[in-house]
Formats: C-alpha cells, sequence, structure tokens
C-alpha cells in the first residue's frame, strides 16, 4: 500500500503477486484489499503513475480467477 501511495502501483502489484502463497485465504485477502485500495484512490491520480481503473478490475478479475472465484466477468 506504501508503493502504492507513492505512485509506485505497479511495482506494489509486481511485489504483490510475487509474494503470493497459494491456498492462503490471507493473501486473496490481502490482494482483494489492495485492489480495493486502488479502486478507491483518484483516477488522475492512477493515470498520473501509469494504471487505470481497468486495470484495478483486471487485477481483480485475474485474481479471482487464480482462485477459482466467478461472477466478475460481467463487470
Amino acid at each position: 500500500m506504501k508503493l502504492a501511495e507513492e505512485g509506485k502501483i505497479n511495482e506494489a502489484e509486481n511485489e504483490l503477486y510475487m509474494g503470493m502463497v497459494e491456498d492462503d485465504v490471507d493473501y486473496l485477502e490481502l490482494a482483494l484489499t489492495f485492489y480495493l485500495y486502488l479502486n478507491d484512490m483518484d483516477g488522475d491520480f492512477l493515470d498520473d503513475n501509469g494504471y487505470s481503473r481497468e486495470e484495478v478490475l483486471e487485477g481483480m478479475k485475474d485474481l479471482a480467477s487464480d482462485w477459482g472465484v466467478t461472477g466478475l466477468e460481467a463487470f
């Protein structure tokens, strides 16, 4: 979250995935919290730092797919 606040959103996302622990529900919660945190950020801040609202949604969809969660296809 600190990296994201500093505008290093892509780096923060990379660290999130590098630290991924498969089948660890705590990791899923952390990752979802990260994407919800990004989604609450101002769109201009995201744009200014090389990230978009669409990337937030794609990240959530990818995460859901990795964990076998369905229902986000409509978004």
